[in-house]
């Protein structure tokens, strides 16, 4: 329930999940647009509603899961840190706003640059700032834009355009 409650909730926007938590899978458009979401918030959500502690809790996050623009009454409205992964979130009724930095407490990102899995995603974590309004941010389940992504241009981040990315 911990884990459910003090984390997972938190890190999705109806059926998005925040997407530098996908890691190396970021430009696998199911990943990011469904499965994640799907897993660990919906089905996860269901088993613990048949075990019977924090009913209210979990069913606030399967309607979030389902409502993009949830109620007022099943809404986040907080603020997380995630101090191992140096990533803050903020949820209000009508935003999910999530930064991931990188420090001595974090490492990159990972890529598999030999499977073409994040393959450019050296810089993912420096800076990340991630906006969820409506779920269509970042494309829909035909065009997805970390497929084609140009991972030297991190939003939020001011530092040297390069297109030498590390591997």
């Amino acid at each position: 329930y911990s884990a459910y409650l003090e984390c997972n909730q938190w890190l999705f926007r109806g059926h998005i999940a925040e997407p530098t938590n996908a890691g190396r899978f970021i430009d696998k458009v199911a990943t990011v647009l469904g499965g994640a979401a799907e897993d660990a918030i919906w089905n996860v959500g269901i088993t613990l509603l048949a075990m019977g502690r924090h009913h209210e809790e979990v069913e606030a996050a399967l309607h979030r899961y389902e409502n993009t623009q949830p109620d007022k009454e099943y809404a986040l409205n907080g603020n997380r840190f995630y101090y191992q992964s140096d990533m803050m979130v903020q949820h209000r009724q009508n935003y999910m706003a999530s930064l991931r930095i990188l420090s001595n407490r974090t490492s990159r990102p990972e890529t598999w640059p030999d499977s073409n899995l994040n393959a450019n995603g050296y810089f993912q974590a420096d800076g990340w700032l991630s906006i969820l309004i409506h779920g269509g941010e970042f494309g829909g389940k035909t065009s997805y834009i970390y497929g084609v992504y140009d991972w030297a241009k991190v939003p939020g981040v001011t530092n040297l355009y390069t297109t030498d990315i590390p591997k």
